[in-house]
């Protein structure tokens, strides 16, 4: 499966909602990366399913390698601070 690129926004100080970048049959490992389109500092969040089938919510900063349950979906969401900003970012299998 090839690199996917994911856009989204992160919002001024506050989390945005959850989107989903990825969804999966089988237990996969992700590599994911998150880049704030400007000069803004981002914090990031992924939530998913890790392979006891437990929900899983992560901060990272600019990448995150997870391993996900059989089934299930990959969702990630962003904090800019202090101001809002897009984010653009890849999820590799």
């Amino acid at each position: 499966m090839p690199t996917r690129i994911y856009h989204a926004y992160a919002g001024p100080s506050t989390w945005s909602a959850w989107t989903q970048i990825a969804s999966q049959f089988g237990v996969t490992a992700y590599d994911i990366t998150a880049n704030a389109v400007g000069s803004t500092i981002i914090k990031c969040r992924v939530r998913y399913f890790d392979r006891t089938n437990t929900q899983v919510i992560s901060e990272f900063l600019d990448n995150i390698t997870i391993l996900t349950a059989p089934t299930g979906a990959v969702e990630v969401s962003f904090m800019g601070v202090p101001t809002g900003t897009a984010v653009d970012g890849t999820i590799n299998p």
